[in-house]
């Protein structure tokens, strides 16, 4: 396999004047160490060449252009993206097809960008709330991702279980993936997306009256390379 990838993360979109913070925002923080079996072949997460992003769907009202100059009413496609992604995933390589055993990422929300600052503004600080929950966590726990036998240096295509938090909220989500492992076993490349709903987040899909109204559905994914240490 010669390279892998992952997930997560994030969301929504609104437009607006900026909001200021109800928390002084922290660091994020490194995430714990985790334990793996002996087995475990741990590939870290490449920063320069990895991250997240989220897509939703917006329907712009009349009063748009008090808010956004030279935008028209209609629907439009939102993409976002984070650069800011760490983390680390662990398989079992002494098996084929390898074997997840676990791994986790964190990525930060506070980074995420659109092509429209007032949106940015209001993601972070309204729905967010990135001052006080600074990074979303995806955790994966130990499964078989492979049914057939694998070749190292070709594409796999998988789904993935695993526990997504953003703020205070954490839910079971699924992956869809597409990865591969270099012929060294040394570095994993590959992406993954998932669908789910802002209200899964126990967030109320943004509203601004007579200016835009957001999708409930919306899309994440993330970009990944990880390599091993050695």
């Amino acid at each position: 396999m010669k390279r892998f990838l992952f997930l997560v993360i994030l969301l929504l979109v609104g437009c607006g004047g900026a909001v200021q913070p109800e928390a002084e925002t922290q660091p994020a923080a490194e995430p714990a160490v985790r334990e793996y079996p002996a087995e475990a072949t741990v590939f870290t997460v490449y920063r320069p060449d990895s991250g997240v992003r989220y897509r939703i769907t917006e329907t712009f009202l009349e009063g748009v252009s008090r808010e956004v100059p030279n935008r028209e009413p209609g629907r439009v496609e939102a993409v976002g993206n984070s650069p800011s992604l760490i983390g680390e995933l662990a398989l079992d390589l002494s098996t084929n097809p390898p074997k997840l055993l676990g791994g986790y990422f964190e990525a930060d929300l506070t980074l995420l960008r659109t092509n429209q600052e007032k949106r940015d503004e209001r993601l972070r600080g309204r729905w967010l709330q990135t001052y006080t929950y600074p990074t979303a966590h995806f955790v994966l726990e130990e499964q078989d991702i492979l049914a057939q036998p694998y070749t190292a240096g070709d594409e796999a295509t998988f789904s993935m279980i695993g526990q997504l938090t953003v703020r205070d909220v954490t839910i079971p989500i699924l992956f869809l993936a597409k990865a591969t492992l270099n012929e060294d076993m040394t570095e994993i490349v590959g992406v993954a997306d998932a669908q789910l709903l802002i209200s899964d987040l126990g967030i109320e899909p943004p509203s601004l009256a007579k200016i835009v109204e957001v999708d409930d559905p919306f899309e994440i994914g993330a970009i990944i390379v990880a390599r091993t240490d050695s």
